[in-house]
């Protein structure tokens, strides 16, 4: 799928919004792709994106319970919102 591509590259560019935004594009397509959720969720955590890098991680988890990369007891948000271990991805 191009849109995979394109989001691999973006993220190797730095280009971490519009890696977000080609992921949303694939997932409009293919929305059981764990591995989508949680790419997805990696260029987030980039962007500073806590809470919606946690929703994808738990997404793929829910698709996939076998998902490598899920986050640690579901306790990666602090109580302020603004820290996210990046360590479980």
């Amino acid at each position: 799928m191009e849109k995979i591509q394109q989001s691999s590259e973006a993220c190797l560019r730095g280009d971490f919004q519009t890696a977000v935004d080609l992921y949303s594009e694939a997932l409009r397509v293919d929305p059981q792709n764990c591995i989508l959720y949680s790419n997805r969720s990696a260029a987030r955590l980039k962007l500073g994106q806590h809470q919606a890098a946690l929703e994808d991680a738990l997404k793929a988890g829910d698709i996939n319970p076998k998902w490598p990369k899920l986050p640690l007891g579901g306790s990666l948000v602090k109580e302020d919102d603004q820290q996210m271990s990046s360590e479980v991805f």
